[in-house]
This record gives structure tokens, sequence and C-alpha cells, in this order.
């Protein structure tokens, strides 16, 4: 892999965060608040090749700029949002950091999504829709297995080309 700076990877992965959080928009959803979690892969990259600092720097910036484009900065929806994505971060940093001989990219991406889900689910539960968020629950989470499945193949695709 050529030399960068960590900054400039961070510039990297934040820009193509914004680019998948676009793509992701245009993508029709079932439920209005169901996301795929695209913008995860440059997380995901952020946790392998940068270390935690400038990856929550970039989970921040990904959740904010996702949160402009969408429209839901000032609604509930950006505080579900926001703990999911912090959720998910911290989970899978930890797992990373301590567990990434025994655990690949892609069974840490899918703790991430639970942790995400169950962040979202929970606060949605206590603040806003009470029982009636576990009606969501079932297709949340199945939704968020399955993309996160994807999501860590593809960040492996990408690590090991980066490495070749």
């Amino acid at each position: 892999m050529q030399s960068h700076s960590k900054k400039e990877l961070v510039y990297l992965l934040a820009g193509s965060a914004l680019f998948l959080s676009v793509v992701e928009i245009l993508i029709p959803k079932p439920v209005p608040f169901m996301r795929l979690g695209l913008a995860n892969i440059s997380i995901i990259l952020g946790i392998y090749l940068l270390g935690f600092s400038y990856t929550f720097l970039l989970v921040l910036f990904k959740t904010l700029v996702q949160g402009v484009l969408s429209g839901t900065i000032l609604s509930f929806a950006f505080g579900l949002s926001i703990s999911g994505s912090l959720a998910s971060f911290f989970v899978m940093y930890l797992l990373y950091r301590f567990f990434k001989e025994r655990l690949s990219l892609v069974a840490i991406s899918c703790a991430g999504a639970f942790f995400s889900n169950l962040a979202q689910l929970t606060l949605s539960y206590l603040f806003i829709f009470g029982k009636a968020s576990f009606v969501f629950a079932p297709l949340l989470f199945l939704s968020g297995f399955v993309a996160s499945i994807v999501i860590g193949v593809f960040s492996v695709k990408v690590i090991n080309y980066l490495e070749s």
C-alpha cells in the first residue's frame, strides 16, 4: 500500500462516507428511518487503517453530514442515528482492538450493526414510541445483519486490494 498520512486517509474516507451516504439516500427504503449503513465501510476501513481518535472523528463527521444531507439534523431521527453510530463504532473498535486475531471484519461488522440497532431501539423505546418500537425490531435486525455481512465483505476486499 502506498504510504499516506493519516490526515489524507481521513479525508479520503470522509469523502467516501459522504458519497456512500448520498447513494444510500437515493435507495428506496421499506421503512422511512431504515438505512443500509453503506457509509460504515469507511468506518471499518478507518478502524483498520487509522485507529481510535481519527476514526472517532470520522464517525462524528459521517453522522453529522448524513443528518444534514437527509434533513434529519434537528429531529429525533438524528438522535437515533448518532446513538447507533457511536454504539456501533465503540463495539467494532473494541472487538477489533482486542480480538482481531479471532474475529473477522465481517463478524465485527455484524456486531457493529447489532449494537447500532440495539441502541436505536432502546432510545426509541425509552423516549419516542414505547413498546411499538419492537414492531420493527425483527426487520431492523434482519436487514442490519444482511447489510453488515455485505459491508464487512466489501471492506475486506478493499483492504486486500490496498495490501496487494
